[in-house]
């Protein structure tokens, strides 16, 4: 499967450098240009079907790639493509809109508003695209803000959620998502040459959903009782932002969290509590979990993981920011929370191998605390799941990356 995307030619509002989300703006003369020369490009390529925004400068763009065609390609407009609306901002120069502030969804303030937008992208990606068109080559034409969420969904080397802003696809620019070996190139359709592309240097951002882990676990899939798990959610899903923490000592062994009551093995981790800030957050939860104080000051990123749950009481969209800190010494005793201690929490030191393995071991056996059923802690099946298959995750990542996250 290949998913080509491409965004719109060149419009009135990008020539005069101001903000055009929903404003219905046409095409210059350069952006119908641009649209000839992608649409040039594309001749040659075997596409079964081409998704197109609502807004004229997606149609415009769309009917151009159509018209060198000696077989037009079936078009279906679809709403959930459409354009972020900027408000306010519409009309607005760019120079005065902080741009990429408004597209940082790892703030709090920012992300509810960010996945109101996203949301109906990602539903349209997981619900229609995977699920009904596996074999097929589909095109996408839509805008710079729609080029975001589904270059943080496909692409296997994605963006961190402060520089969703900073990704911005060139005028007519086609960019290939092959869905068959994750492979992800660019082309700059504007410089006239299929050969010119760019590549992006992997990292660690998941979107977890039922349908991954039912392909994992068949008992998912019978608990949820259907063939091709529903990954649908409410338009206003709740949204969780929490922290996914390594803790690493000196002799290179990882802290991780272990439940008797539920099998589960995981990192350490928790709510980021933002009026104290990212790394007071960090401090506050090795500390709580461990009794240790590490050196949160000096914290290393490895990326994001964005979990889909379906029936959490707590998030059906669960944001993971995942740090790697060192340890610095022991100053008091484990304080966890009740939910954790009737889960049956313990925790210890394990070389980053040994953390995976145990990991991915119990993947399959994990299963909700009997303690904590009807009371608003108890976490469904398929949160637990999503949870170890989440750290199983990250700790496959560090470890084929430990050389980016090694402390001096």
């Amino acid at each position: 499967m290949k998913i080509f995307f491409v965004r719109h030619g060149q419009t009135e509002a990008n020539l005069n450098k101001v903000m055009a989300g929903h404003k219905d703006v046409l095409l210059t003369e350069k952006g119908k240009e641009q649209a000839y020369i992608t649409a040039e490009n594309l001749k040659d390529y075997n596409i079964d079907l081409m998704f197109v925004s609502p807004l004229k400068r997606a149609r415009e763009t769309a009917e151009i790639i159509n018209s060198v065609r000696e077989n037009e390609i079936p078009l279906v407009i679809r709403e959930e493509l459409i354009e972020v609306d900027y408000g306010i901002y519409e009309d607005v120069k760019k120079t005065n809109f902080d741009y990429n502030g408004f597209w940082d969804y790892s703030d709090k303030n920012n992300v509810n508003k960010f996945f109101l937008f996203a949301w109906p992208i990602i539903k349209f990606i997981y619900g229609d695209i995977m699920r009904y068109y596996q074999n097929k080559n589909i095109l996408i034409v839509s805008s710079a803000g729609v080029a975001k969420v589904f270059e943080m969904i496909l692409g296997e080397y994605s963006l961190m959620p402060e520089k969703v802003g900073e990704y911005l696809p060139e005028n007519s620019e086609i960019i290939e998502y092959n869905n068959e070996n994750s492979e992800y190139t660019v082309y700059y359709s504007n410089s006239k040459s299929k050969e010119s592309k760019r590549k992006y240097n992997r990292k660690l951002f998941e979107i977890i959903t039922p349908n991954i882990l039912g392909k994992e676990n068949e008992l998912i899939k019978r608990n949820l009782d259907t063939e091709l798990i529903d990954t649908s959610i409410d338009n206003n899903p709740k949204i969780r932002n929490r922290l996914g923490i390594i803790v690493v000592n000196d002799e290179g062994k990882i802290a991780i969290r272990k439940y008797k009551n539920t099998g589960e093995v995981k990192l350490i981790g928790g709510d980021i509590n933002y009026t104290a800030g990212l790394k007071k957050s960090i401090e506050h939860l090795v500390y709580d979990h461990s009794g240790f104080l590490c050196d949160y000051k000096n914290y290393k990123k490895l990326g994001n993981t964005i979990e889909i749950r379906q029936g959490d009481p707590l998030a059906n969209i669960t944001i993971t920011e995942v740090v790697v800190v060192k340890l610095l010494k022991q100053v008091g005793e484990a304080d966890p929370p009740d939910k954790e201690i009737k889960e049956g929490f313990s925790w210890s030191w394990e070389t980053k191998e040994e953390a995976y393995e145990q990991i991915k071991k119990l993947f399959k056996d994990v299963h909700p605390c009997k303690e904590l059923e009807g009371t608003k802690d108890w976490r469904p099946l398929l949160t637990k799941q999503s949870i170890v298959y989440r750290d199983r995750l990250i700790m496959k990542y560090y470890i084929d990356h430990i050389d980016k996250f090694r402390f001096e």
